[in-house]
């Protein structure tokens, strides 16, 4: 039996003292690798510009994703990484796109040690206590990854950097390995400069920078990624300009370029916030058109856009196309754009659906509204139709 008394108490406020002594020391001693981390950055930002000065500013992809990846891979916080991240850099928007793979709550410490008295035992964690320390780990992850790409030099071309942190765990279900994007952010270069790491509260700070996420990241609620494409997808394209005036009529427009159209709409639409628009390949047969990554936490996310030039009523089977795109992709919203009108039971199927069906008057209101002149004539577009048609 140990009797508490004044002794025993200067002890643990001699032991506490010497804590806070090391943990001081270590403090230092991560300032000073900072403060070397940041001297490399600046000596290999030297060498770039000198190397390869022409390719790295003006925004080559493979230089672009190769300096970046030996800056993360060369930084302390890939000790605390499952594999090497994921870096791929879209030159039409100035996005780096980053992925890192982080372990799974049960793999963090589920005790603190406490050393104050010599033969002390470590607390064990409760649970509560083990999630919120996989929250915080998480948000500084997160912030540590955006600094070490950040503050790598002021010239880099990259404008913005989507991060996806992947959590490396085990599906409960199936028992088999997963990787599911838990936290997700899109964050540009001036919205970086106004935060002070010095005195945020990471949870804080990555939700003030919009993260998308899951009520409690140990939950490993998957989410869907505001940014993920690949230079080997060959679903995306190069969007092109179109270009129209007061004489062209939608509806009579090539489907490819009513296609492209509305990409440029679109992106001009969410050009304010942000946001990427990417077109895919078309296929004339109800696929995805279009993809939209908006960054706004809440009414943002992955948003799936289908053309229909059509000069008939659009049924419900475009519609449940859609819904079913909207399913695989795990997308937030999807957005049904046509030269036409829509049936009442596409409406019924749309309803409490996250689905918007733009019809014409709706698409040129969007057009005025962006700048954009052109018409629509079904009846003249339909005449050209049935004057194309081969006589029998």
């Amino acid at each position: 039996m140990v009797l508490w008394n004044k002794e025993c108490e200067a002890k643990i406020r001699s032991a506490r003292r010497q804590h806070n002594k090391q943990f001081n020391l270590k403090v230092l001693e991560w300032e000073a690798e900072c403060k070397a981390v940041s001297k490399l950055n600046d000596e290999l930002c030297s060498e770039a510009e000198q190397a390869m000065k022409p390719s790295f500013l003006s925004g080559e992809p493979d230089i672009i994703e190769k300096i970046f990846f030996e800056i993360l891979r060369a930084a302390t916080l890939s000790e605390l990484l499952c594999s090497d991240p994921v870096i791929a850099f879209d030159r039409s928007n100035s996005i780096l796109l980053v992925e890192i793979l982080i372990v799974s709550p049960e793999k963090l410490p589920d005790a603190e040690d406490r050393d104050y008295l010599e033969g002390s035992k470590p607390r064990k964690l409760s649970i509560k206590e083990r999630r919120q320390l996989y929250q915080e780990f998480c948000a500084q992850i997160a912030l540590a990854t955006l600094h070490c790409m950040f503050s790598f030099n002021s010239k880099s071309p990259v404008l913005a950097i989507a991060l996806n942190v992947r959590a490396d765990c085990v599906h409960p279900g199936t028992g088999r390995p997963q990787k599911p994007c838990i936290l997700s952010m899109l964050v540009s270069k001036e919205d970086w400069k106004r935060i002070n790491l010095k005195h945020v509260t990471p949870t804080e700070c990555v939700r003030h920078l919009g993260a998308i996420s899951g009520n409690t990241l140990a939950d490993l609620t998957p989410v869907p990624p505001v940014l993920q494409y690949s230079a080997s997808d060959k679903r995306f394209i190069s969007g092109r300009e179109i270009e129209t005036h007061e004489t062209t009529n939608l509806a009579a427009m090539p489907w490819e370029d009513f296609e492209h159209l509305v990409r440029n709409l679109f992106e001009k639409e969410f050009a304010t916030k942000g946001a990427t628009v990417r077109i895919t390949r078309t296929s004339r047969d109800g696929g995805v058109d279009a993809i939209v990554y908006d960054p706004a936490p809440i009414h943002g996310g992955k948003i799936l856009i289908q053309a229909k030039r059509y000069t008939n009523v659009v049924g419900v089977s475009a519609v449940r196309d859609l819904a079913g795109a909207v399913d695989h992709e795990r997308a937030n919203k999807g957005i049904l754009v046509s030269t036409s009108s829509y049936g009442k039971d596409a409406y019924d199927f749309a309803k409490d659906k996250p689905l918007v069906l733009i019809n014409g008057q709706n698409l040129l209101h969007l057009l005025e509204r962006n700048g954009i002149s052109a018409h629509i004539d079904i009846a003249t577009a339909k005449a050209q139709q049935n004057k194309a048609k081969p006589q029998q």
